[in-house]
């Protein structure tokens, strides 16, 4: 079920520029998760946490792991911590809940 959230008409005060005008525009229903969507790069995958461990000796956090599966890869690559989130799903209604 899509609940075509949509954003009031006007600026909006967390955004600057553009994002603060035309984030509340939508083609296809709910602004905010078309511009959500506009944020995530589809290509990128474990071999870039592969590369960031090799580059890096800061502690490695991954945000928005939502499966028991993805949780288990990012473990064995040795990151430092797993945070289990969907923040913003009450906007981006089709993100797969983190508990399922």
């Amino acid at each position: 079920v899509k609940s075509w959230y949509s954003l009031p008409v006007g600026r909006l005060a967390n955004f600057t520029n553009e994002k603060a005008t035309d984030v509340n525009k939508s083609k296809k229903g709910s602004g905010i998760n078309e511009y959500v969507a506009s944020l995530f790069d589809s290509k990128i995958t474990w071999e870039d946490v592969k590369w960031l461990k090799r580059i890096t000796k800061l502690p490695i956090v991954l945000k928005g792991i939502l499966t028991a599966e993805d949780a288990v890869i990012g473990a064995d690559l040795g990151v430092a911590a797993i945070l289990v989130s969907n923040h913003g799903a009450r906007q981006v209604d089709t993100t797969p809940a983190s508990v399922s």
